[in-house]
């Protein structure tokens, strides 16, 4: 297995506080990691010092096999590393259509412009946006925006993508549809790392899961793994839970 993003040891200290502590993990290409665990875990951190927007105290990150955590933020998007944080990105006052064309003139200089419209007509397409492609991105719901982040995203080509709690906010339709469109990521080669509190939606989109607790994994493997496993059933899901509902 080919892994794309891989962390070893990771540490980081925030405020004084020990907010990981000697954390590894590891996504394949085409694979999606749910990185879960409540508030407060340490999964927002995580995905900050991977994407390098805070300091590692100690460990290593690498982007297939070639280590990034010298690198700036940058380096780390041109090197294929993109981040999705919880805050919405679209640009608001530029239509949906045009959100897609600006994120490809900037990632991809040197294609034509009119590859660029075909590219951006064909992500419209496929993230189910054609109706809403001319709306300014000040007018779309939670769930358009959050389809349109991820069309841009996938737009610039990218390795790994972190997505950080996408699904938070959405009504149970939205939900549904975006982790539908998530998984066009894996289809298309991309290693996914996606961060969720809630557990139990996040075991349905995931191939496999980390479970973090106060900056230490407590638990990682499949979801059916995770979810029986006795440290993470009594930190998180509850001795009593029927996970078998979660995949009927």
């Amino acid at each position: 297995m080919t892994h794309a993003l891989r962390a070893r040891g990771l540490v980081c200290r925030l405020g004084g506080r020990t907010v990981l502590d000697k954390v590894d993990l590891d996504v394949a290409q085409g694979e999606v990691l749910g990185l879960l665990g409540p508030n407060g875990a340490g999964k927002t951190s995580l995905m900050r010092c991977v994407a390098g927007l805070e300091r590692l105290e100690g460990g290593r990150v690498e982007l297939d096999g070639h280590a990034i955590d010298g690198l700036s933020v940058d380096a780390r998007a041109r090197a294929g590393l993109c981040y999705l944080s919880q805050q919405p990105s679209v640009y608001r006052a530029l239509s949906a259509r045009r959100n897609i064309e600006l994120t490809l003139e900037i990632a991809k200089p040197r294609e034509s412009k009119a590859r660029r419209r075909e590219r951006a007509a064909q992500l419209l397409a496929d993230f189910g946006l054609e109706a809403v492609a001319e709306q300014r991105g000040s007018t779309l719901s939670g769930g358009e925006r959050r389809r349109l982040e991820l069309a841009r995203l996938l737009s610039t080509d990218p390795r790994v993508a972190l997505l950080d709690e996408p699904l938070a906010g959405l009504d149970p339709i939205a939900s549904r549809d975006l982790a539908r469109e998530i998984k066009k990521l894996r289809t298309a080669g991309v290693a996914v790392l996606l961060s969720d509190h809630d557990v139990g939606q996040a075991l349905t989109i995931c191939d496999r899961a980390c479970i973090l607790a106060a900056g230490v994994v407590v638990a990682s493997g499949t979801p059916r793994e995770v979810a029986a496993d006795d440290r993470a059933r009594r930190l998180f899901f509850g001795q009593n839970a029927n996970w078998e509902q979660v995949w009927a």
